[in-house]
């Protein structure tokens, strides 16, 4: 199998993965509860409960939370504003955003909000309203805890990730490890050019009506095409320290446990994911031109070593 077929096979696998989340994604909720009363957990994005549908706990580390059906307990929002126009049997809480109560809304429990509170005149609210600063939690410690959640999922994604390229697409991968060393501005410009270009690409062709379900399709696949270019940026810095014929498995785990190693520092960790994403991707789209450049005619030319038949000589001229 040649490097291009190889490099196809890498976005045919980005392709899976995609339709494997794409169903969790965009199921509609129907009048069958889909949370079954369960905790509802989102780590980045949005939380949307919709009315008539149950949970016992809603949670999301970061984004907004939209609350019109019914939580048994609490509503936490770790970086994000908290909107409730239906019922939460305890608490409401956002550690980092706003409360904002509908007419409609009924909360049992106490109300803590980082900004001012905006609760409806016609709204319920069970115990008190308070700040962040005046609540008795430590949260500090919550803060800690998930950011340790959110290293934990994103580290077990990009480590099978990594394990599924180098183990199916190995020479791929190579291809894009000598790419990303040999062409590092090159690679570095191509990544920027991927990382900005491609979601502005499928917002204008949202805005303008002509490519709805490809610019959709696109920006629901952003988070893994960016997670494929930290993996191969993970996989670089392993062959940049661990050189051939070292097995590729113990490259990747070498440059993965450093990245992810270092992600654990505040700032720290989001410069490197960004370098090393914007590096991979760049790499990526490099080795996939140059694979398709190559003529399929390269692999029957002679070895070097093979003798080339003379040519024979012009017959005699025979005279008249």
């Amino acid at each position: 199998m040649n490097v291009r077929r190889r490099l196809s096979s890498v976005a045919l696998i980005a392709i899976g993965l995609c339709m494997i989340g794409a169903p969790a994604l965009a199921q509609p909720l129907t009048a069958a509860n889909p949370f079954g009363g369960d905790a509802f957990v989102v780590l980045t994005g949005r939380l949307d409960l919709p009315e008539g549908m149950l949970a016992s706990d809603a949670v999301i580390f970061d984004g907004d939370a939209t609350i019109a059906g019914d939580v048994t307990n609490n509503v936490v929002a770790f970086n994000g504003d908290v909107e409730v126009t239906g019922h939460v049997g305890e608490n409401v809480v956002a550690l980092n955003g706003r409360v904002t109560l509908g007419p409609d809304a009924r909360v049992d429990g106490d109300v803590v909000s980082a900004d001012a509170a905006d609760i409806s005149p016609a709204a319920t609210v069970g115990g008190r309203v308070r700040s962040v600063r005046s609540a008795d939690v430590n949260f500090g410690r919550i803060t800690v805890i998930s950011r340790i959640v959110i290293w934990l999922a994103t580290s077990v994604s990009s480590f099978l990730l990594g394990l599924l390229l180098v183990l199916f697409v190995p020479r791929a991968m190579d291809a894009t490890a000598r790419t990303g060393v040999d062409r590092v501005g090159a690679s570095i410009g191509f990544g920027f050019l991927m990382l900005i270009g491609v979601p502005i690409a499928a917002v204008v062709a949202i805005v303008i009506l002509v490519g709805i379900p490809f610019g959709i399709g696109v920006l629901l696949a952003l988070g893994l095409l960016y997670w494929l270019g930290y993996t191969a940026g993970a996989y670089m810095l392993g062959r940049r320290l661990i050189a051939p014929p070292t097995h590729r498995l113990l490259a990747f785990l070498a440059g993965w446990a450093i990245l992810r190693g270092l992600a654990l520092i505040p700032v720290v960790g989001g410069l490197l994911w960004l370098a090393a994403t914007v590096w991979g991707l760049g790499a990526l789209v490099i080795a996939a031109r140059t694979a398709g450049r190559q003529t399929p005619d390269a692999g029957r030319m002679a070895s070097p070593g093979t003798s080339v038949p003379p040519v024979p000589p012009p017959p005699p001229l025979v005279s008249g």
